[in-house]
């Protein structure tokens, strides 16, 4: 895992966020049972445990990973940059832009804002993303209704 470089804020994440497209049942059902889990559990998150971030739809997933906003990530990924300006200049694209992305994405979880003086601003505190996406043939009234 990956602990949060801000000293401050000793929190760890897991070496992977995987990102998922999910209906809201799925999701519920989901946390439940991640619920329970826990409740007969007592041990920490080992290394192979991911955080998830789950949309209800395909649409909003591309809405929150644009190219663009993917291209940030990934050069975060890279390596940490100390404000959106430095960041700005990486990416070739201009600050206001580079900062409206940046704050999308912290809101979100996928990258990690810092205030000190001893490490970069901004990081992705994982060591991997993983989006899955599953296709599924949809199913008819009529198939529902046999069944």
């Amino acid at each position: 895992m990956r602990a949060n470089r801000d000293e401050s804020n000793d929190i760890e994440y897991p070496g992977t966020l995987r990102v998922e497209v999910r209906s809201t049942t799925d999701m519920f059902d989901d946390a439940v049972a991640t619920a329970e889990e826990f409740e007969t559990k007592s041990e920490e998150l080992s290394d192979a445990t991911a955080s998830v971030l789950t949309f209800d739809s395909i649409e909003q997933l591309r809405e929150m990973l644009s190219t663009q906003r993917l291209e940030l990530v990934e050069s975060l990924m890279t390596a940490s940059a100390v404000s959106c300006a430095e960041l700005a200049d990486r990416l070739d694209r201009a600050a206001p832009s580079v900062l409206d992305d940046v704050d999308v994405l912290v809101n979100a979880g996928i990258i990690l804002c810092h205030h000190t003086d001893t490490a970069p601003g901004l990081s992705v505190p994982y060591e991997q993303i993983v989006v899955e996406y599953t296709l599924q043939p949809a199913l008819s009234e009529e198939s529902d209704s046999a069944a």
